[in-house]
């Protein structure tokens, strides 16, 4: 796995343990990359082997929900009363913040 060192992808590719991380926009480091995983079979099959354990085992559906529930637990119960319509922020139409603890602020 060859990924860039920008956005979300550093959160998925740990750089020399599950990929290799290059700056995106160097296209000698990408070049680079390609040819040091192509040329080393053992790095390749090192790499792809912990990729795919970490995907497996860190990055399942099973542990996105269970962390998604533990968000949605730590801002509330979302039976809470909310606030009339005309007070929302107009970036939420189509709800109303929470009241309580849980309340989101406008930006």
């Amino acid at each position: 796995m060859i990924g860039g060192r920008s956005g979300g992808i550093p959160d998925a590719v740990i750089d020399e343990v599950t990929g290799l991380l290059v700056n995106p926009e160097d296209a000698g480091e990408i070049a680079d990359a390609v040819v040091r995983l192509l040329s080393d079979d053992q790095l390749a099959a090192r790499l792809g082997a912990e990729g795919r354990r970490r995907a497996q085992e860190e990055l399942s559906w099973e542990n996105y929900v269970s962390a998604f529930d533990r968000v949605i637990a730590s801002v509330g119960d979302p039976y809470l009363p909310r606030q009339p319509r005309e007070t929302c922020p107009r970036f939420l139409p189509e709800s109303c913040r929470p009241i309580g603890r849980s309340r989101i602020q406008p930006p």
